[in-house]
């Protein structure tokens, strides 16, 4: 730049990042400077508040007196100080114009803030719109240098021959060889990078165990695990399963009546209850709607024969610990306490992952139906049974007969039992 000024050329015009080049020897070079006459008028203009269309990123590093008057074809000598200062802000905080950080950023595609920026340079403002430099980025030399290169005055900001001498002075005191001083820089930045790299894969894997967890209370733990292991998840059939659907008896009545407060605390603590009972057995919670809860036990992790017997054992628990549930300061819940409605049923199910953003484990067939039938047609505190899930819990559990219904949903005449306790 000492050289251009010296020369006929007299000034660059035009100098940014894009201008300096260096090639394989670490020799910076400058571009795009001379032929002033090729520019484009528009290039030159003056800039307007209203303007939407003009390229506002390349004018970052323009003077802000060219920006309130149109700029000379060839620039000026005390422009381009002031677009150099531009230049080594980027190189001393590794960034783009205006940006603050002392790490590389993403160049943000956002022609709304160059344009801000550029504005508020224009406007002449006290303190003047200038990039942020950090303390302690560089050299106390260095920062005043720049300071003085883009200050408001263009009288008052020094030459190249100035800029050239301030620079040696620098070089001299953190090294005499140019190369090493590079290579210092490179080492810095790759440690900044490194740094940073860590940062973000502590955040990436702190996001996916917290993802993981999220995604085991809402899918069975082998389910939630093939998925984030990036295994697929198909669909399957199982053979035998027993299912539960039950519904708490009295809990419509009891919310319609308490204000929302007391609905909620009730609410939490119906779920709380059911919820720590399933936890404690090999049972997987399908889905709740209101006061229904519909279990199933034998998927997705098959367990022989044992999936009634877990499944009969939850059913004798949770209707006892619903019963229990008091404590609202309510006339009804001591007058009328809940009750659980409960079928069981054992037979086949087709299993598999539905949606995307947020899947859901569900299960099919008739077999979820028939439960549904018997926890319908059952009675308030009692276990509704199929003859299917008592052929397998007979030898271990009392049953009472309860002679055959009929169902309207092409299912035919079922024989049912009341499950009573256990042998």
């Amino acid at each position: 730049m000492a050289f251009i000024q010296s020369s006929p050329v007299v000034s660059h015009g035009f100098l940014t990042d894009m201008a300096c080049q260096v090639d394989s020897r670490f020799v910076l070079k400058i571009a795009d400077f001379g032929f002033p006459s090729l520019r484009r008028d528009s290039d030159l203009d003056l800039v307007y508040n209203e303007q939407e269309d003009r390229d506002f990123h390349s004018l970052l590093w323009r003077a802000p007196e060219h920006l309130r008057r149109r700029m000379p074809p060839s620039g000026t000598p005390k422009g381009d100080a002031y677009s150099y200062a531009i230049v080594m802000q980027q190189i001393i905080t590794l960034s783009e114009p205006f940006q603050s950080g002392s790490g590389p950023q993403n160049v943000e595609s956002n022609s709304t803030r160059w344009k801000d920026i550029v504005i508020e340079v224009k406007r002449h403002a006290t303190p003047p719109m200038r990039p942020p430099i950090p303390a302690r980025a560089c050299p106390p030399l260095m920062h005043e240098l720049i300071e003085q290169c883009w200050d408001e005055d263009p009288g008052l900001r020094p030459n190249f021959v100035r800029i050239r001498a301030v620079i040696r002075k620098v070089i001299g005191k953190s090294g005499d060889n140019i190369v090493d001083h590079l290579v210092h820089r490179m080492n810095v930045h790759t440690s900044t990078l490194e740094h940073q790299v860590r940062e973000q894969f502590a955040h990436f894997s702190e996001e996916r165990q917290r993802t993981g967890e999220l995604l085991k209370t809402i899918l069975p733990r082998s389910v939630a695990d093939a998925i984030l292991q990036g295994r697929m998840v198909y669909p399957e059939k199982f053979d035998s399963v027993t299912i539960y659907v039950g519904s708490v008896l009295g809990f419509d009545e009891a919310i319609n009546r308490k204000s929302a407060s007391d609905v909620i605390k009730l609410v939490s603590q119906l779920y709380n209850v059911c919820d720590d009972v399933i936890a404690e057995s090999n049972v997987y919670k399908v889905e709740t709607v209101r006061d229904t809860y519909l279990l199933a036990s034998g998927v997705p992790i098959r367990n022989g024969n044992r999936h009634a017997e877990e499944m009969a054992e939850l059913a004798l628990v949770l209707r006892k610990d619903v019963a229990s549930i008091s404590g609202f300061n309510s006339k009804l819940a001591k007058t009328k306490p809940f009750k659980l409605r409960a079928g069981l049923h054992t037979g086949p199910v087709v299993t598999g992952l539905v949606g995307h953003g947020a899947p859901r484990y569900c299960l099919f067939g008739d077999t979820i139906t028939i439960a549904n039938v018997l926890e319908k047609r059952g009675e308030a505190g009692k276990i509704h049974c199929s003859e299917a899930t008592k052929a397998l819990l007979e030898d271990l559990f009392v049953f009472m007969d309860r002679s055959h219904i009929e169902t309207k949903d092409g299912l035919g005449k079922l024989t049912t039992f009341w499950l009573l306790g256990k042998d």
